[in-house]
């Protein structure tokens, strides 16, 4: 049963690679790098995985930016702006430290999970502007991109040997398994380094 999931799987993201990469990247940035593991299998090109997979997270993430600045987002701001009203300093001086760390702040949120669309809502409730959102998202996205998804090729190219003396179910268990202690631990150095990055004062 599973392999025949697996094959059928592995067939669309063949005949649709454009589509598959562009989706993932909306629905989910782990999504894409699963795709870097089957492009590690030959079954897509990489390059159209890097590309067209940061291209669906960047279109989502704007569409949470453009909510953000919507009446919506500045109803959500107002609400909290009022629950919060005891502590309106404080929160003014967490704003203006975090406006100079924009950048720094977007790239964090691409390592850490579910945490990219509250973020590109919340620039968009605060005010940025959306040429600079979409230039500072891009160049968080794409340090994301550089580091994960060649991680994830890695993972599923150095399976490719392994793979071949195995059969059933072990196949595509051994590739996840694998692959999400590799991103797992790329992940946690990279948080270690933000926090610590984050401790130290301008």
């Amino acid at each position: 049963m599973m392999p025949n999931i697996f094959n059928e799987l592995a067939l669309l993201v063949s005949l649709h690679p454009y589509m598959i990469s562009f989706i993932s990247g909306v629905i989910s940035e782990e999504l894409v790098v699963f795709l870097a593991i089957l492009s590690g299998r030959d079954l897509l090109p990489f390059w159209i995985v890097l590309i067209f997979g940061t291209l669906g997270a960047l279109f989502l993430n704007s569409l949470w930016f453009l909510l953000g600045k919507s009446r919506f987002g500045k109803k959500i701001d107002h609400y909290f702006l009022k629950k919060l009203k005891k502590h309106k300093s404080h929160i003014q001086k967490l704003y203006s430290i975090n406006r100079k760390r924009n950048l720094f702040y977007l790239i964090g949120t691409k390592f850490i999970y579910g945490t990219r669309n509250v973020a590109a809502f919340y620039y968009g409730m605060k005010g940025m502007g959306y040429k600079k959102f979409i230039v500072y998202d891009s160049i968080a996205m794409i340090i994301w991109a550089l580091i994960m998804l060649p991680a994830g090729w890695l993972a599923g190219n150095g399976f490719n040997r392994l793979l071949k003396l195995t059969r059933g179910v072990e196949k595509f268990l051994a590739v996840i398994l694998f692959s999400a202690i590799v991103i797992y631990i790329i992940q946690h150095i990279i948080r270690k380094i933000l926090v610590r990055n984050k401790s130290i004062p301008d």
